[in-house]
C-alpha cells in the first residue's frame, strides 16, 4: 500500500500495465499462428477471448494500483 501513495509510481504502474496487455493483446493470436494452428471457425473466437482476457488482467492490476492510491489519497472509505 505505500509503494502506491505516489501519483508518479502509479502512473507509472498503469503505464507499465497498459504495455503488458498490449503485449498480451497479442500474445495468443501470435502463439496460434506460431504453431500453425490455423482454423476458419475457431481462430477468431481465440482471439477474441485473448483480447478480452488481456483487457482483464491489465486492468484489474490498474484498478489495483489505483485503488490502492485512492485509499491512501483518503479518497475511498473501505
Amino acid at each position: 500500500m505505500e509503494t502506491f501513495s505516489s501519483p508518479l509510481v502509479v502512473g507509472f504502474y498503469v503505464l507499465t500495465m497498459a504495455i503488458v496487455g498490449s503485449h498480451l493483446w497479442h500474445g495468443l493470436g501470435s502463439a496460434l499462428q506460431s504453431l500453425g494452428i490455423v482454423h476458419e471457425k475457431w481462430t477468431p473466437r481465440f482471439l477474441v477471448i485473448g483480447k478480452a482476457l488481456a483487457v482483464l488482467i491489465a486492468g484489474a492490476f490498474m484498478a489495483i494500483a489505483i485503488w490502492a492510491y485512492m485509499r491512501q489519497a483518503g479518497t475511498v472509505h473501505v
